[in-house]
């Protein structure tokens, strides 16, 4: 899914309402990972197994933002609802939404789910000990691939 115009700051697109968070300041390192799984057969007579392509595993996209502008915790509580499934009473309703990543040209709209939210509190607190800076390491696993 690509976006319109690249933005010049990275975020996270809900991709039912709509709602994004934009980070303060663009992520230092990203690490975008993809592994693939073989079977080794084992053949009599060879010194080696041949392999045989088995399955793509998910391609995994990590990385770190500092929240520091605005409501630090509610940004976290943001960013932990997508990893949660909506219920009324006990019984689910939907899944945990979805996001688009945007940052720049190098994701211009990646479909994702959030899979991990580290939240890391710095010293810095407000006289009512809410913080006023947080680390989130977050990985995000591909749903739908982009075409290069």
């Amino acid at each position: 899914m690509k976006w319109n115009k690249p933005p010049e700051k990275g975020m996270l697109i809900d991709t039912i309402n709509q709602e994004r968070l934009e980070f303060p300041l663009n992520p230092e390192q990203i690490t975008d990972s993809k592994t693939t799984s073989y079977a080794a057969i084992k053949v009599p007579g060879l010194d080696r197994p041949r392999y045989q392509f088995v399955t793509g595993d998910v391609r995994k996209i990590e990385f770190k933002i500092h929240l520091f502008q605005g409501p630090v915790m509610e940004q976290v509580a943001w960013l932990r609802s997508r990893q949660v499934p909506e219920r009324e009473d006990a019984r689910l309703v939907a899944a945990p939404h979805s996001v688009l990543f945007l940052f720049g040209t190098m994701y211009s709209g990646v479909l994702c789910v959030v899979t991990s939210v580290k939240a890391d509190f710095h010293s810095l607190f407000s006289p009512e000990l809410e913080p006023m800076q947080c680390e989130v390491s977050l990985a995000l696993e591909v749903l739908e691939d982009q075409k290069r």
